[in-house]
């Protein structure tokens, strides 16, 4: 085709021509890619929510109470404030909820190491609350997919991966 600009390439994928055309072809294929994968992300994120709520329920607590144990019990004592970020809350709905979480033994407020305070689940009182309902959502995962815990691995991976490319898509604006 005129207009067309050819080059003759060899790398460690091989070798091979590209041509200006296949560059625009392959470009809008990767912005499609990144919009449906977008797109998915955006589904799969609705579906947590919905997860997130249905377990809370079951465990006998508020969205916002369970991702705050979840938060807690996953990446130990944190300050209030970087609890709220990591649970996807305002400061003040976290430190809220932290009080909930403590009247209902759950959760307590302490100083850690150097002199801050940190909110800390009770990881024991967090187990007995919740394991119940995770383990029926495993008992029913198991049972409708009949997947293992290798095929979980791969979705696992194959979630994050997609997950860093939605984080691109901003650059790419």
């Amino acid at each position: 085709m005129s207009g067309d600009i050819t080059l003759s390439y060899e790398g460690s994928h091989g070798r091979g021509r590209w041509t200006g055309r296949d560059q625009v072809d392959d470009h809008a294929e990767r912005i499609e890619s990144l919009e449906a994968v977008a797109r998915e992300s955006g589904r799969l994120a609705e579906q947590a929510d919905r997860l997130v709520c249905a377990l809370a329920g079951r465990a006998g607590l508020d969205p916002a109470a369970f991702r705050c144990l979840h938060v807690l019990v996953r990446r130990g004592p944190l300050p209030v404030h970087r609890l709220a970020v990591h649970a996807g809350l305002d400061p003040g709905t976290a430190g809220v909820v932290v009080g909930e979480l403590e009247r209902a033994g759950l959760a307590r407020r302490e100083r850690d190491d150097a002199g801050h305070e940190v909110a800390r689940a009770d990881e024991t009182a967090c187990r007995d609350r919740i394991a119940p309902a995770v383990r029926e959502l495993r008992e029913a995962w198991h049972a409708l997919t009949g997947h293992g815990c290798d095929d979980l691995a791969i979705v696992a991976v194959l979630l994050a991966e997609g997950r860093r490319l939605t984080e691109l898509v901003p650059t790419l604006g």
